[in-house]
């Protein structure tokens, strides 16, 4: 019995410190988790297939008026500081399996986000929920637009030149035309040298006298 004892007590030894260590990998893993959430710059929230908030970053509350306590909270109860996005549509569209094309929106800060909704799935390949995920690209947006508004005037600045060359080269020819004529005309001995061709006129006058 005393033996029968003692090998019970060494499995329960044996199975609490394998209990132990899977608990201390899980805080591990919950510590890292709770960092990388704290330190990342992209929005995200995670919610459940019945809209409860699972989990979201600090980003995120620029986004959503959310607090801590909100974890576990309908998301459809949560204000959304973004104009002009269905956000509900979107996630309920994600949860019956639709895709739902990524977007620009505008936060209420005035910032700009590229907004992605996708399914969350669980260990076993199965849709669970939502990620939401709002990526800042406002500075990008703004360096689109200055390459846009650079393109414009250079654009602009070719249609004038290439107006200014069509407007010169048809003054160009209106003048060799009547340069032309008048030597026809001239009874002086005149010769003309076109030196981008190197092209010789003679005027009739001046051709008598050779």
């Amino acid at each position: 019995t005393n033996e029968e004892l003692h090998s019970v007590n060494e499995e329960l030894y044996t199975v609490n410190a394998e209990h132990e260590l899977k608990i201390q990998e899980l805080d591990d893993a919950t510590s890292d988790l709770h960092n990388l959430i704290r330190s990342t710059d992209i929005g995200t929230v995670f919610i459940d297939r019945e809209l409860r908030i699972r989990l979201f970053t600090p980003i995120a509350s620029k986004i959503f008026n959310l607090l801590p306590q909100d974890v576990g909270r309908d998301i459809t109860h949560i204000t959304y500081r973004v104009r002009d996005d269905d956000i509900i549509d979107a996630i309920r569209r994600v949860i019956c399996q639709e895709h739902v094309p990524e977007k620009k929106v505008i936060g209420a800060d005035g910032r700009r986000y590229q907004r992605r909704a996708s399914a969350y799935r669980d260990q076993d390949n199965r849709p669970a929920g939502v990620v939401l995920i709002f990526v800042d690209v406002t500075e990008l947006t703004e360096v689109e637009e200055v390459l846009r508004k650079t393109n414009e005037s250079l654009e602009l600045r070719v249609r004038e030149r290439t107006a200014e060359l069509v407007t010169a080269q048809e003054r160009l020819r209106e003048s060799e035309a009547f340069t032309r004529n008048w030597l026809n005309l001239t009874t002086d001995g005149v010769w003309d040298l076109n030196l981008a061709t190197q092209e010789k006129y003679y005027s009739p006058s001046f051709k008598t006298l050779l």
